[in-house]
């Protein structure tokens, strides 16, 4: 019998996986089902994500604090790993406490231009701004003046880390620094300078990020 041959990528994707189920879903409905579905894909994402860069210390240092409405703003650097620093904003109320208590919230940004700027909300310009307006960006700088400690840091390759923006023309920059050994473990080291200020819980610092591009 005559079969129809398919040289469609799209198609061909569409019918592999129709019926295809992730291995590691979740399909539970109490806290106890989470929990042993949580420790099972937790070991398989730590397997995935392969060896992690040795830790060193922090040594973070806050270039400038300034005050701007009912939120303090700073800029925060810190070493990820060897041979690697991370630019942040750092952002939370004037009212907030150190005492330990507050959550925070890692605010990733996506493929955009700016990289932690608009996400922390800076207005260097015009075309920050209309960045901000379309795409709702700065929800850094809007869960501070929520009430959360918010960090915004640039992630490889974006921001202040894109060695001037273009460094390969004609490919892309986040894959040619994945072919070359790129992880994510700045956004995951990331993690640990909210976890030392003297504000945060160690157990409430959430992540949140922005899809890029958007239509």
């Amino acid at each position: 019998m005559y079969k129809k041959r398919n040289f469609s990528m799209n198609r061909y994707w569409e019918e592999r996986f129709r019926d295809w189920k992730p291995v590691l879903s979740f399909d539970g409905m109490s806290k106890e089902d989470w929990k042993e579905w949580n420790g099972k894909a937790l070991f398989k994402l730590k397997e995935i994500l392969g060896e992690f860069p040795d830790k060193v210390p922090l040594n973070a240092e806050t270039e400038y604090s300034i005050p701007d409405g009912d939120i303090i703003r700073e800029r925060v650097v810190f070493d990820s790993e060897e041979f690697m620093s991370v630019p942040c904003q750092v952002l939370r109320p004037k009212d907030m406490k150190a005492d330990r208590s507050n959550p925070a919230i890692l605010c990733s940004h996506g493929h955009g231009p700016f990289g932690k700027d608009t996400v922390a909300g800076i207005r260097s310009g015009p075309e920050y701004e209309a960045e901000i307006s379309r795409m709702n960006y700065n929800y850094a700088e809007q869960m501070a003046r929520a009430g959360f400690l918010t960090i915004a840091p640039d992630l490889r390759v974006f921001g202040e880390r894109s060695d001037g923006g273009n460094p390969f023309p004609g490919r892309d920059k986040c894959n040619v620094n994945f072919v070359k050994g790129a992880s994510p473990h700045s956004s995951i080291f990331s993690y640990s300078l909210p976890s030392s200020l003297p504000f945060v819980h160690t157990t409430t610092v959430t992540h949140c990020f922005s899809p890029w591009p958007l239509p």
